[in-house]
């Protein structure tokens, strides 16, 4: 088998194409978690304090190791998430 034979289901398209579309996940198949979690650090739920340091971070453009600790479902990936993004 060919690598060019294989088929990926996150394409659309033939392998001998040379314009292949990447899909869209379903919003609708998605997990709860995905489809509600928040996009920015304005949708995010979280004690003012914390946000105040993220926003800040993000405007002086420095990035030092940050560890989020708290017991599960404390928003520590939500809150990774908003600040990536």
């Amino acid at each position: 088998m060919d690598v060019d034979d294989a088929q990926n289901d996150n394409y659309v398209g033939n392998s001998s194409s040379s314009t292949l579309v990447e899909k869209k996940p379903d919003k609708h198949a998605l997990p709860w978690v995905e489809k509600y979690r928040p996009s920015s650090l304005d949708e995010l739920i979280a004690h003012d304090d914390i946000r105040n340091i993220l926003r800040q971070l993000i405007s002086t453009k420095k990035l030092p190791h940050l560890l989020f600790y708290g017991p599960p479902g404390t928003g520590k990936k939500p809150s990774k998430y908003a600040f990536l993004l």
